[in-house]
Order: C-alpha cells, then sequence, then structure tokens
C-alpha cells in the first residue's frame, strides 16, 4: 500500500498547498495594520507636540501680561494702557489685547480693540464665569484668511489674590497652523508608501513562502514512506488516522482506518495494558511521554522505544488526535547488554587489563589492574604503562614490546609490575585492537596475570622437588642439576672438580638404640656443620639415608681437597647434643676428581662411593682417594651385575638344601633352601660370590621369585619322603622384604594348586626387621595370619632389644652359628646360648641351632633343651635329590652323636 493513496495523506498535502497562501496572507495582514498603527500613533504624537508647543507659548505670554496688569492696576490705567501698547509693539503676533474689571468696566486696550471689539453681553458673562473659575479659555477661530488663537485670562490683586479682572488677548497663529498641515500631508505621504510596501512585500512573500511550505509537504509525505519508525495517528476514540510505511512492514493488517484496538491484540496483556495507559496518560494530561516496550515478537524477544505526544487540540485545549512513534531498539538493547555484560566481565576478572594508544599511553583499565599496582584508576588514567613495568632483571621492556607487536602481531613474557606496594611478577600479553576506520591498529589490550602465588607455589615445589625436606639441603635431584653445571664450566676453563662422597659412620646404631627423632636431629646438625665448614661456591647435598655429597668447584692442587675432608671430619667430631646425650659423630669419605678420575657425571659418583666404602673398610672415619684398583672392582662389579641379569634369563639359579634334625628322632624335619649359581664359565657360585651385587643392583627380586616359583616341585616331593611335618625355610632379601608387591606375591604363590602355607617357613633377619620396626612387625603380622610361619636368622648378631622381640610375631628363633663355634669351652658362649633357649622356651618359639659342626655342640644342645639343629655335621647343603636319599646316613650319624638314646 502507498502512502500517497492514503486519504488522510491526500487531504494533509492539499492543507499544505493552502497554507502558503493564507499564511501569507496573515502575515501581511499583520504587518500592514502594525505599520499603520505605528503611523497614527506617531501622528499623533506630533500633533499632541505641536498643540502643546503653542499653548506653552500663549500660556506664558498670558501669565506675563497678566502679570503686569496684575501690577499696573495698583498705579493707574494710564500705566496699563501704556503697558498693553508696549507688549503689542514688542510681540508683533499679538492681534489684541483688553482687560476687564470683575464688573465689566474696560480698563485698558489697544488701539484696534477700539473698532474692532465685539463682545456680546452673553459672551462677557460666559468669560467672567470661566475667569471666576480661576481657569484659562484657549480656543482657535478663522477669521478670513487669518488663524486666531483667543486667550482668556482671570487676574488677581497683588497683595490680596483677589479676582480683579480678566485678560483678554488674541494672537495670530498662522505659522503653527502650516505646520500642522504639513505634519499631516507628510504622514499621509509616508502611509501610502508603507502601505504600497507592505502590498509589495505580501507579494513577496508569499511567493518566497509558498515553495518551502510545498516542499514541506512532500517532504511530510516522503518522511511517512521512507521513515524507519513506526509511526502511528490516532484520535481518542482509537481510530487510525495516519502510519508510516514502516508501521504498514511490521503490521501488515493495521493501517489507516483499523482501530488501535486491533495491533493491540497481538501483544500480551500486560504489554498492552501498560500501551492503554500511556496514551491515556497524553490523551487526558496533554503529556510528552517517553518509553520503552519489550515485546515478544516472531519467538524473540525485542525492545521498542517509544515517543507519544498530542498533535491537534480542540477549542477547550483538549487532546483531540496524538502521536506515536516507535522504533526497535533490540540491537541497541542487546549491545548495550552485551556491553555491560563485557564491563562485568571485565571488572570480574581476576587479571589486570589495561587499554592503552599505540604509545603505551592508559585510556583505560579495570579494577584488578589498580589492585595490582596499588593505585587507583584515576591516577593510571593517561599515564605511560610502560612507566609501571620492567622484565625480569628490571629493565625496560618498552621498545621491545612495541618491536615485537609491530611485527608478530602478538607479545607475551614474564615481566615486573611496579606499584605502590613495590613490584610484583606478572605475565604480560598484549593483542592489538583494529582500528574502526581501517585495517591499521589504534589500541592495545595488555592483560596481566599475577604470577606472586604461582611463584611461591613454585618455591614450594622447588623445595619439595630439590630440596631435602629434613635438612634444607640440595637433594640428588639439584645435585645432579648442579653438578652437570659445575662439570660444563670445568670443562670450559679447563679447571679440575673435586667431588666428596661422605657416610655417616654406625649412624644406624643412633637410629636402633634413641630412636629416628633422634637420629633425624643428627642429620639436621650434621648438615648445619657442612654448610659452615665449607666456601659459599661449594655445594653440599644430602644424598638420602645419612649419606652427603659435597662438590668443590675449583680445585688447585690435591692436598687442597685433603685438608678440606681433614675439617669435615674435624668438625663432625666435636660433640652433638642429642636427645639430653652427648655423641660423636664419624664420617667416612670417598674423594674422585674431575678429570683425572672421569669425566663421566655417574662414574665419578660411583667412583666415590668406591672410595668412601673403601675408607670404611679401612677403619672408618677417615677419606680414601679413588684408585685404579678401585675401578678394575667397579668394572667387575658392572660385569657381574650384566651376568646376573643373563642367568635370569637362562634360569642359571638353583636350590641347595640344607637338612634340619631333629635331636630327639633323628629324623629329618625340615630343609633351608640355599640359593646357588650354575655358572657356565665358572661353575657353582656360592651366594657371596653374587648376593651382594644382586641385592645392591635390585636383582634380587626376580631371582628369589623365580626361585620360590619353581619350589612347588621339590616341597611335593619332600613332604612326601619326610612326611607331612617336613617344612622349608627360604631366607627372605632386605631388598625383597621392602617391594610394596612382597606380600602381594607371597598370597598369590600359596594360593596355586598343591601349595599350602605350612610347607613354608619364611626366615627374616634382625637387620631387616631394625629398618622399620612398625612397618616389619604390620607385614609379619599378615603373614602370620595367612599361614605362614616366620623365623628371625642369625639371632644376637643384630641390634633388637628384647622389647622389640617381644612385639614381633615370629614362630622360631635362630640362633647364629658365631654363638656354637666355642660350645662347650667357651662360657660366655654358654651363658648366651642358654639364655636363648630359656627365653625362647619361655616365650613359646621354637629354637634352632645353625652352624652345628661337632658330637659336643650336639649333645650340649641336646641337654640344654634345643630339639632342633642344622649344619655341617649332618650335611652340607645339597641338591634336591640327595636330600630325599640323606636320612639313612643323617640317623647313623645322630646314633653316633647321641647313641645312649638308642
Amino acid at each position: 500500500m502507498q502512502m500517497t493513496n492514503s486519504p488522510v495523506v491526500n487531504r494533509s498535502a492539499r492543507l499544505l498547498k493552502r497554507l502558503p497562501v493564507q499564511l501569507a496572507w496573515l502575515y501581511g495582514s499583520i504587518l500592514l495594520g502594525s505599520m499603520l498603527l505605528v503611523l497614527a500613533s506617531a501622528y499623533w504624537l506630533n500633533l499632541r507636540s505641536l498643540q502643546q508647543e503653542e499653548d506653552r507659548m500663549v500660556q506664558t505670554m498670558g501669565n506675563l501680561v497678566s502679570l503686569a496688569v496684575g501690577r499696573s492696576s495698583q498705579a493707574g490705567k494710564h500705566h496699563l494702557r501704556r503697558l498693553v501698547e508696549a507688549l503689542i509693539r514688542d510681540n508683533p503676533q499679538i492681534e489684541s489685547i483688553y482687560v476687564v474689571s470683575h464688573q465689566g468696566k474696560v480698563l485698558a486696550h489697544s488701539k484696534q480693540e477700539l473698532r474692532d471689539l465685539r463682545i456680546a453681553p452673553e459672551q462677557l458673562r460666559r468669560l467672567q464665569a470661566k475667569a471666576r473659575a480661576g481657569s484659562a479659555s484657549i480656543q482657535v477661530v478663522q477669521e478670513g484668511e487669518h488663524w486666531i488663537k483667543e486667550l482668556v485670562l482671570p487676574f488677581r490683586s497683588g497683595y490680596e489674590r483677589r479676582f480683579e479682572g480678566l485678560l483678554v488677548m488674541r494672537l495670530r497663529v498662522d505659522d503653527l497652523v502650516a505646520k500642522r498641515v504639513a505634519v499631516r500631508q507628510t504622514i499621509l505621504v509616508v502611509g501610502l508608501l508603507i502601505a504600497l510596501s507592505g502590498l509589495f512585500m505580501l507579494l513577496l512573500i508569499s511567493r518566497r513562502l509558498a515553495r518551502p511550505l510545498q516542499n514541506m509537504a512532500a517532504q511530510y509525505s516522503g518522511l511517512l514512506e521512507n521513515t524507519p519508525m513506526h509511526v502511528a495517528i490516532y484520535d481518542r476514540e482509537g481510530r487510525v488516522l495516519e502510519v508510516s510505511d514502516s508501521f504498514l512492514r511490521e503490521f501488515p493488517d493495521h493501517g489507516p482506518g483499523t482501530l488501535k484496538r486491533d495491533w493491540l491484540r497481538i501483544m500480551p496483556v500486560s504489554l498492552a495494558q501498560a500501551v492503554e495507559q500511556d496514551d491515556r496518560v497524553v490523551l487526558e494530561e496533554g503529556q510528552f511521554l517517553a518509553v520503552e516496550y519489550e515485546m515478544p515478537w516472531h519467538g524473540r524477544k525485542r525492545y521498542y522505544e517509544t515517543r507519544k505526544f498530542p498533535v491537534l487540540l480542540d477549542e477547550n485545549g483538549r487532546v483531540e488526535v496524538m502521536c506515536a512513534m516507535f522504533w526497535d531498539v533490540t540491537r541497541i538493547r542487546r549491545a548495550q547488554a552485551q556491553y555491560e555484560l563485557a564491563q562485568q566481565a571485565l571488572n570480574a576478572v581476576r587479571e589486570g587489563i589495561a587499554i592503552t594508544d599505540t604509545t603505551g599511553m592508559i585510556e583505560q583499565v579495570n579494577p584488578s589492574m589498580g589492585r595490582l599496582l596499588g593505585l587507583d584508576e584515576a591516577e593510571l588514567l593517561g599515564s605511560p604503562l610502560f612507566d609501571f613495568m620492567t622484565d625480569t632483571l628490571g629493565e625496560p621492556i618498552e621498545e621491545q614490546c612495541l618491536q615485537q607487536i609491530e611485527v608478530f602481531q602478538s607479545w607475551e613474557n614474564e615481566v615486573q609490575l611496579k606499584g605502590r606496594g613495590g613490584s610484583l611478577p606478572a605475565w604480560a600479553s598484549v593483542s592489538p585492537v583494529s582500528s574502526e576506520n581501517g585495517p591499521g591498529v589504534d589500541r592495545y589490550v595488555f592483560v596481566f596475570t599475577d604470577l606472586s602465588e604461582k611463584k611461591k607455589q613454585e618455591r614450594r615445589v622447588e623445595r619439595l622437588a630439590y630440596y631435602d625436606q629434613l635438612t634444607g639441603l640440595p637433594n640428588r635431584r639439584l645435585f645432579d642439576d648442579r653438578l652437570r653445571i659445575r662439570l660444563s664450566s670445568a670443562r670450559r676453563h679447563g679447571k679440575k672438580l673435586g667431588l666428596m662422597l661422605l657416610d655417616l659412620d654406625n649412624f644406624k646404631n643412633i637410629n636402633d638404640q634413641m630412636g629416628h627423632q633422634a637420629g633425624d636431629e643428627v642429620l639436621c646438625g650434621v648438615a648445619e656443620r657442612l654448610r659452615a665448614a665449607l666456601r659459599t661456591e661449594d655445594t653440599v647435598a644430602r644424598l638420602g639415608g645419612d649419606e652427603f655429597v659435597v662438590i668443590l668447584p675449583v680445585v688447585e692442587r690435591v692436598q687442597d681437597v685433603a685438608v678440606v675432608a681433614d675439617k669435615l671430619i674435624e668438625t663432625l667430631a666435636e660433640p652433638m647434643e642429642v636427645a639430653g646425650h652427648q655423641i660423636h659423630i664419624h664420617a667416612s669419605i670417598g674423594i674422585v676428581f674431575y678429570p683425572d678420575d672421569s669425566e663421566n657425571t655417574s662414574e665419578l659418583l660411583q667412583y666415590a662411593d668406591l672410595s668412601m666404602y673403601s675408607a670404611k673398610q679401612a677403619g672408618k672415619n677417615r677419606y680414601q682417594f679413588f684408585s685404579r684398583e678401585m675401578q678394575e672392582e667397579l668394572h667387575a662389579r658392572v660385569q657381574l651385575e650384566q651376568e646376573l641379569r643373563a642367568a635370569i634369563e637362562r634360569l642359571e639359579f638353583i636350590f641347595h638344601y640344607q637338612p634340619k634334625i631333629d635331636l630327639g628322632t633323628g629324623h629329618v624335619i625340615g630343609a633351608e633352601a640355599l640359593i646357588r649359581w650354575q655358572h657356565p664359565e665358572r661353575g657353582l657360585l656360592y651366594p657371596g660370590a653374587f648376593i651382594d651385587q644382586a641385592e645392591k643392583s635390585g636383582l634380587i627380586v626376580p631371582i628369589m621369585r623365580q626361585m620360590m616359583l619353581g619350589l612347588k616341585e621339590d616341597l611335593v616331593r619332600f613332604r612326601h619322603q619326610f612326611g607331612p611335618a617336613f617344612r622349608l625355610a627360604v631366607n627372605v632379601s632386605p631388598v625383597e622384604f621392602a617391594q610394596k608387591d612382597f606380600l602381594y606375591f607371597i598370597q598369590q604363590l600359596s594360593s596355586e594348586e598343591g601349595w599350602a602355607e605350612d610347607m613354608v617357613e619364611l626366615e627374616i633377619t634382625e637387620n631387616m626387621i631394625m629398618e622399620d620396626v612398625d612397618e616389619a612387625v604390620a607385614r609379619m603380622r599378615e603373614l602370620s595370619e595367612w599361614g605362614f610361619s616366620l623365623a628371625i636368622d642369625d639371632f644376637g648378631t643384630g641390634f633388637s632389644s628384647l622389647n622389640y622381640l617381644k612385639r614381633f610375631p615370629i614362630d622360631t628363633l635362630k640362633i647364629d652359628q658365631s654363638f656354637l663355634r666355642e660350645l662347650p669351652e667357651e662360657r660366655s658362649d654358654v651363658a648366651i646360648v642358654r639364655a636363648m633357649i630359656y627365653m625362647a622356651e619361655r616365650l613359646g618359639l621354637e629354637v634352632v641351632a645353625e652352624g652345628v659342626e661337632t658330637v659336643e655342640q650336639i649333645r650340649w644342645l641336646h641337654e640344654h633343651g634345643c630339639r632342633i639343629v642344622q649344619g655341617y655335621y649332618f650335611s652340607k647343603p645339597i641338591a634336591a635329590t640327595e636330600l630325599l636319599e640323606s636320612q639313612e646316613a643323617i640317623s647313623r650319624l645322630w646314633k653316633d652323636a647321641l647313641g645312649f638314646v638308642s
């Protein structure tokens, strides 16, 4: 529907076309009337001015004559007459003068007056009446060609101010009247000119005003057609009179002629009520309203900003027609909401954000930025951001930052932010913002992440990762890193480096006798003494346990390192107060040199370890330099480890069994499984040749597990041969016992078919238990609950106390062979073994004496209640097949030793 076809629009256009002419005539009429009014006023004012001028002149002259008459009347008529003559002579405009007494008698007169005097009695009485009233009478009359002004003026006596008579004076006023005529003519001419010019202006204005108003009418039509705003004009009854094209596009069924309520129906009830309420305010109160409506439209929420105002009022001022203009501001509101959301997000983020121009001047910051710097927003705005930034070394960073942004369009780095509270580390990232007017960049957005807490956490993590938690010294990880750095520096400068490995002597005794807390105090004290005794450029680290290592980065002479080692030994040897006791600490030190002994890090540590063990073997509390003999020993150990790995793959390990004899019956009731290595080149090797290296390398675990898995067949044959009471004892390595999955392996082993828990007895050494008593006891209890028998091997050689012994869930106590060698001659050994047997009996434990080699030992043990023995007297460790056939030979030996029993 085109708006030009609308009858309302056509009517409006016609009205607008006639409006210029009507306005022009109205304007011209008002202008012409105003001009004429001005001329009339000027004429009246001019005439009044002339009249006042004449009256002032006449009044002045009359007053002079009257004054003269009043004074002369006292002197006589003669003088009065002479005065009148003098006035006429001196004032040619005076036509005539005569003086009449209050009785009507002529007192004085001009000569001409004698001829021309024409005063009727009635006129004289009228003049006398006016004179008695005390007012002057002035009138202008025309006599022939002349204009005469007649003045009748009373005069009074000099002293009593009593009415005396009348003064009648006639003046010729031809000049004044001429002036009045000239004024009238001038005003008439000017008025005519004004009228003509007014008509001309009226035509000109009408022509000039018509065209823009006609254009205005066309613009009004075009405005309704093309305006993006939705415009609706309607009357009090709600009839829609006019709408814009955009309104029709939004509401196609609600054009002119429809009712407002028709398009209100498409709105929600609450919104329609609000619209009606606002319309009533405009119609009833004539107010201008600016409101915003939220309206669901086509399934989405829309926002309309609305202006409502009255358009036409009746003669009583009541609104007849109103206009509603509204436009869709949804995008604006959404953009505003997004901006507010972005602003809230900007204010909420913990990172500091600063927006700058391309020179780095701050234009906007968020609150977090102020918190990071400890400054207010006002202090930051307009300031150079780079004044608050440096690199991690405190150097200016502006040039580097701006250059990298220009090249790579981004930049990020760790910086130091300098504020009121000092400096703090932060991670800075910068992104350029393109200009709205082109592809160029006009803003930079800096984002700063506070790294203070992260740095603290990193320091804590670094402390945990690189420092020993007990002593505060560098740990193995940090030591390795520093050693690599020191070695690199020594290699680069051609210097010699010294490495010292220090191990405390008999430290385990302190833990066993005084407890682990006392041991920790000793380690901390040792760390402090080492730090104090070394130079700042030296590094001391704790590798673990009671083992420390020292790096001497620059060594000029070997003797200098010996001096340092002596100093450390002396420093540690000074008494130390621990748990109320004074103790003396001793240490063994192994020393190696780079590059003399090796250029490899791991080899240097291995050589230092060899040197340290050499010092311990030499008597402890001393230092030992590395030698080539030690290197050969190390190579032998490395070679042995490689051979052990190959032996595991080739299943070269076997068990030999040493039988256990019941001294009461001479029967074999059990055996101890002892490992052997069937070496392909060196033959059968005993444990002393390889167990130490197997335990140090951790290979003992796969070796023993492989061997125990192969025990099943031998156990079945042993029980078949020796009876169901037969039990096989297996030694548990300390390394294997410490494994987290040891219990799981034993449990899985016992669950296999053909196995039974009572078939195996696990032998554990005292020292193994004392490494961690609580953990060891917990594991032993669990094994005991599963049905396994437990034995303490080599009892009496370790550092356990009777207090610990009663806590161990053991079944068997094995007396070490070192206590049996001198039996029964050595009295001390007799006392010790007797006490062990008695204690075991009271604790309900079975006693096994190992290492029995003589008949005397067997007889003594039998006499003192030791029931079970093993040793070379009966049999050395033998293969399984030999053990199965050994009972007869063992019985003969038993009878030889204890023949009186048979």
